[in-house]
């Protein structure tokens, strides 16, 4: 009753043979754009922030994160002048909850980070790609802490 080994070959095998299911292979444009979306995802978070916290700190964040979105946008050498267009303030109706407009503000900062680290990967460990991961996880947490700081969040979800 031996029978010999049978190759099992995955359906999902491409041409050259890969059989990486966990990962997807971006362009370097793709890349940017998980980067400049995130930012964006994350500058409006806390925009709706300034809203309900009336708060200085939040304001200064939303202008960090527009400064980091333009010059990377410009770094790219994308001509979108949407992506060049600063953060609008939330105004009536707009308002989304304070814990949807933090899980917004940390998601969207996470993402800027993994999508720098894959930059700097992509570029053989490019500085400045690292520095931008860098930064935006140091903002992520600081928001964090401001966040839990300021409402009496236990913690914003990771």
């Amino acid at each position: 009753m031996n029978e010999p080994e049978k190759l099992i070959i995955p359906e999902s095998q491409d041409a050259q043979g890969d059989f990486d299911k966990i990962g997807i292979r971006m362009l370097e444009t793709d890349s940017y754009d998980v980067i400049i979306h995130a930012l964006r995802t994350a500058a409006e978070g806390a925009a709706n922030l300034v809203v309900l916290r009336e708060d200085d700190a939040w304001k200064t964040v939303v202008m960090v994160l527009d400064r980091l979105r333009i010059a990377i946008v410009k770094s790219s050498g994308f001509n979108r002048p949407a992506d060049l267009k600063e953060t609008r303030p939330i105004e009536g109706a707009a308002v989304m909850p304070r814990v949807l407009a933090y899980e917004r503000l940390y998601e969207g900062l996470k993402n800027a980070e993994r999508g720098s680290r894959q930059m700097a990967t992509c570029h053989r460990g490019d500085i400045r790609w690292s520095m931008y991961a860098q930064q935006f996880e140091k903002m992520r947490d600081s928001c964090s802490a401001m966040a839990r700081r300021k409402t009496g969040i236990i913690q914003v979800r990771r």
